[in-house]
């Protein structure tokens, strides 16, 4: 957890009012020493005492306009056949339309015009069940 940015603005102060060295201000704020050099060298090189967003994982090396357009020019296309022409997982283009506000469209297993297969009965194949499909005549 972080610390809050209270405790940071009164770090620079403390460093600013006295002439304590960096383990006493440590010892002061029962924080490690690391955390106060890491503090005040940000305060001295950005003038702000926030910390940093925390991330999870790497950056995408995807630029959001290339997904925008992929997905306007297929638009029917399933997450997978986005993926493959990305070539990235399912789950991130899931990620990336969730992260651009789009819908998540995801077209049926066959077109309504085509010809539906029905199961003929389970079978063993290899060793292992198997369900044989075939076209309704």
């Amino acid at each position: 957890m972080q610390y809050s940015n209270d405790r940071r603005r009164k770090l620079v102060e403390a460093c600013n009012a006295g002439p304590e060295t960096q383990p006493e201000l440590a010892d002061l704020f029962g924080v490690s020493l690391g955390w106060i050099e890491k503090g005040l060298r940000r305060w001295r090189e950005t003038g702000d005492t926030a910390a940093l967003v925390f991330r999870h994982g790497p950056r995408s090396h995807l630029p959001p306009a290339r997904v925008e357009n992929l997905i306007q020019k297929y638009s029917d296309a399933t997450l997978g056949e986005l993926g493959r022409r990305l070539r990235v997982g399912a789950s991130t283009v899931g990620r990336w339309l969730r992260q651009l506000g789009l819908p998540r469209q995801e077209r049926r297993c066959m077109p309504a015009n085509a010809t539906p297969l029905v199961c003929s009965g389970c079978v063993r194949v290899g060793g292992r069940s198997g369900v044989i499909w075939t076209r309704i005549n």
